[in-house]
């Protein structure tokens, strides 16, 4: 579960009673170097035991500005946590509200920048990459007009059902 105003994501045990641990913000229990620290993060996830995804608007970072998709390797037997992939389009987006990030089946992962140039100082475009685990952007899809927000891509399999239909080679 993620506490965006405290930089926080935290584990609740399965029988609600407690808290596993608190990565970032106050009184976390898992450390993380500077440059692992996130702010103002969405869409926390347990990719499987000791991983997590978050996406990193960077709001508030006291260094320079952008927002990034990161994962973390968890080491709670030792108190820590590390950076293990991140994606950050170049150029950068900043995208200080808003925004996902979704591991797909397939190990890509859905980044959606949602926030429009201009508002609360952000970098825009409105965006959303489709990116491996090496880095590299299969899909891009860039949103232009009056929209304000993008609040999350959400990958989906099918709408209705439907099947895809691979015309043969000629």
């Amino acid at each position: 579960m993620g506490f965006s105003l405290l930089n926080q994501v935290i584990s609740i045990a399965s029988d609600f009673q407690s808290l596993e641990w608190r990565l970032g913000g106050p009184n976390a229990t898992l450390a993380l170097d500077e440059s692992d620290e996130f702010w103002f993060e969405h869409t926390a996830a347990e990719l499987a035991p000791g991983h997590v995804l978050v996406f990193d608007n960077g709001r508030d970072r006291p260094s320079e500005r952008y927002s990034r998709a990161l994962e973390l390797a968890l080491d709670v037997p030792n108190g820590t946590a590390a950076k293990v992939w991140e994606f950050r389009p170049q150029p950068s987006i900043y995208a200080p509200i808003v925004g996902s990030a979704r591991r797909l089946d397939n190990g890509n992962t859905v980044v959606s920048f949602g926030t429009r140039a201009g508002l609360l100082d952000a970098s825009g475009p409105i965006s959303a990459f489709e990116t491996s685990s090496d880095g590299q952007v299969t899909r891009i899809l860039r949103i232009s007009g009056g929209e304000l927000l993008n609040y999350r891509a959400t990958p989906l399999r099918d709408i209705a059902g439907e099947v895809v239909v691979v015309p043969p080679a000629r």
